[in-house]
């Protein structure tokens, strides 16, 4: 899902519909019930892999971009979702998905992030696809008719870059899994929620700030080494280009 600054500007101004290559609920058919066998069973709540950064950059340069690194992967897993956000029972608030958000944005983005959630919350499709790529808060259909409550969630970043674009920026780019499991007749159905993002970032102070960004969604069981029943459903992924 790609989110252009010339689109930021305004929703209202976007020329081009989202064209999804995938439907999220066909995502969400298969459930899947299983022993624990990947290696993200044993990981933590939170945990970052090392990012792959730039040859080409100086011994400051480096150290500039691990920090950036560091501030925004830790701001993409405290937004990743939240148990109230998957609770099918408890309606997301505006607020919930706004300011957790926006802290970390450009003033321009913030901006248009908030349309983006206005837009959501008034049933516009297109525009919750670009919500959950940083701020899921959609358990699929077929878990609500279920009525089963979450009972955890723990999110993991993988396969991360940094590199440097113009000016003072950097492009960031790195998976975001989160899994979500729910207990049902006294079995534990997983999801994972896999979301391959691309943010470009920028200094503000000592901070720095996500300026643009865009991304792929997908909801699948979780891989599990040597078990069939939870291969990812064959569906591709939910994505959009504004």
């Amino acid at each position: 899902m790609h989110v252009p600054l010339n689109a930021l500007a305004g929703r209202s101004g976007r020329s081009s519909a989202t064209r999804l290559t995938g439907v999220l609920l066909a995502a969400s058919l298969g459930l899947s019930a299983c022993t624990p066998q990947s290696r993200s069973e044993v990981l933590p709540e939170r945990y970052v892999d090392p990012p792959r950064i730039a040859e080409s950059l100086d011994d400051s340069e480096t150290e500039e971009a691990e920090e950036a690194w560091d501030q925004i992967t830790g701001w993409a897993l405290d937004n990743a979702t939240e148990e109230d956000l998957l609770d099918p029972d408890r309606p997301s608030r505006e607020e919930a998905l706004t300011t957790p958000v926006t802290e970390r944005m450009t003033p321009e983005t913030a901006e248009a992030w908030q349309e983006f959630v206005d837009a959501d919350l008034a049933g516009d499709r297109e525009a919750r696809d670009t919500v959950n790529l940083l701020r899921f808060h959609e358990w699929p259909a077929k878990f609500h008719a279920r009525r089963m409550e979450p009972v955890h969630h723990r999110s993991w970043i993988t396969a991360g870059t940094v590199r440097p674009v113009d000016g003072e920026a950097y492009e960031l780019r790195f998976t975001l899994v989160t899994r979500a499991g729910l207990t049902w007749e006294k079995s534990l159905v997983e999801r994972d929620i896999n979301r391959r993002l691309k943010l470009r970032v920028v200094p503000d102070g000592d901070r720095w700030v996500v300026e643009d960004f865009d991304g792929e969604l997908r909801i699948a069981p979780p891989r599990r080494t040597g078990s069939r029943c939870c291969d990812p459903a064959t569906t591709g992924p939910v994505t959009a280009d504004r």
